[in-house]
């Protein structure tokens, strides 16, 4: 549906075909795709707007919009003014009783591509900077819990030693046993 304010006419058909260079030897199309578009502004498929009261009173309301910017009012004025003349004229009424600031802020808001690229890019960026934090944190307890757990067999073993050396067991032997270099033995007879 196109509600645009652009010339375009009631009806067209846009192909999928039409948004690429024809590639190929006998330039012949494999698959194709055909969207219908009707033009949804007020006086235009007015047999459409009949089949819905919902779409004839959004371009009841898209026209009043348009008309009270024409007249010279600001953009956030008019969708407000329209927003009251429709729920006085009962067109959407009890939906735009329960949103009109949902409405009003929707069509104060431009949309445009560049922007929403922008904000996806952005999103992008947030969510693989909180997804390689979560990994590095998980990555650091991992290699924290395995220094931890050396550094506690490290010292275990020197306790073992210590007992060893309280006992009168040769340094080679503790080495042996325990794991720990010779000097390191060594040092410990010695503290």
């Amino acid at each position: 549906m196109y509600n645009g304010e652009d010339k375009y006419p009631d009806k067209n058909t846009l192909r999928l075909s039409d948004m690429f260079a024809q590639y190929g030897e006998k330039g012949t199309i494999e698959l194709e795709l055909e969207v219908k578009v009707y033009n949804i502004n007020k006086g235009h498929n007015p047999e459409l707007a009949k089949k819905s009261v919902t779409l004839n009173g959004y371009e009841e309301f898209i026209a009043a919009v348009r008309d009270y910017e024409k007249q010279g009012l600001k953009r956030e004025a008019a969708i407000t003014q329209a927003v009251k003349d429709c729920i006085n004229r009962n067109i959407l009424k009890d939906f735009l009783e329960t949103n009109s600031s949902e409405v009003i802020n929707m069509l104060l808001t431009d949309w445009n591509m560049d922007d929403a690229l922008r904000v996806r890019e952005e999103e992008g960026i947030l969510i693989g900077e909180q997804r390689g934090m979560r990994i590095g944190e998980q990555r650091g307890m991992l290699i924290g819990e395995q220094r931890g757990m050396r550094h506690g067999m490290q010292e275990r073993a020197k306790e073992i030693a210590r007992n060893m050396l309280n006992k009168g067991m040769d340094v080679d032997t503790i080495a042996s046993i325990t794991g720990l270099f010779v000097d390191d033995v060594l040092r410990l007879q010695n503290e």
